[in-house]
């Protein structure tokens, strides 16, 4: 994660020691695991991400970290039904691992799996386990098509106050004023 927050010098920088160290052995598994894990943040790079992730899966298939990171990386780049189908044996065998749980409930909700998707939600819920605005927005465009109006709304709503990024607001402005559409409240829909 630290990698993650420091700078793109950072970053082409930690590229670069880590394609020397595949210079020098081809097969080093970390390199290639923490190189596809620096690209997967790049959404220009992601091809090479998950290319390099199969390629130490297929030097470690049972390393359920990388397998965990590798259906991460997927839903990020939108093989949704393979994310899921990664999750779903990790989930099974770590059911309380509430980011395993939510990263799991992201990708069901994006494969259109609402239901099963809402039911992880839920559990992380009750396990109190706080939600980043990425997986409440997630949360609550799933609870929408499903019916579940109202709790969409308002968790819109309260993210709405949280957010001070004026592009961000008017983002989450359009997609709650559509729930509101959808559900018949057009005056609601206005004043958004």
């Amino acid at each position: 994660a630290s990698m993650k927050q420091g700078g793109k010098a950072n970053f082409d920088v930690a590229i670069i020691h880590f394609q020397r160290a595949l210079e020098l052995d081809p097969q080093n598994f970390e390199a290639i695991k923490d190189l596809a894990r620096i690209l997967s943040w790049d959404v220009t790079r992601r091809g090479e991400s998950l290319h390099l992730y199969r390629r130490a899966l297929a030097i470690q298939p049972t390393d359920k970290d990388l397998q965990y990171q590798l259906a991460e990386v997927l839903n990020w780049a939108g093989n949704y039904y393979e994310s899921t189908e990664l999750f779903k044996p990790l989930y099974k065998e770590d059911p309380g691992n509430m980011a395993l749980v939510l990263n799991y409930a992201n990708a069901l909700s994006n494969s259109g799996q609402y239901y099963d998707s809402i039911a992880l939600y839920q559990k992380a819920i009750k396990n109190k386990k706080p939600f980043d605005d990425y997986t409440a927005l997630n949360y609550a465009r799933t609870l929408s098509k499903t019916g579940n109006t109202n709790l969409s709304i308002k968790i819109y709503n309260d993210i709405l106050q949280k957010t001070t990024n004026v592009d961000e607001q008017t983002n989450i402005k359009q997609e709650l004023a559509s729930v509101l559409v959808n559900a018949g409240r057009y005056e609601e829909a206005i004043q958004v």
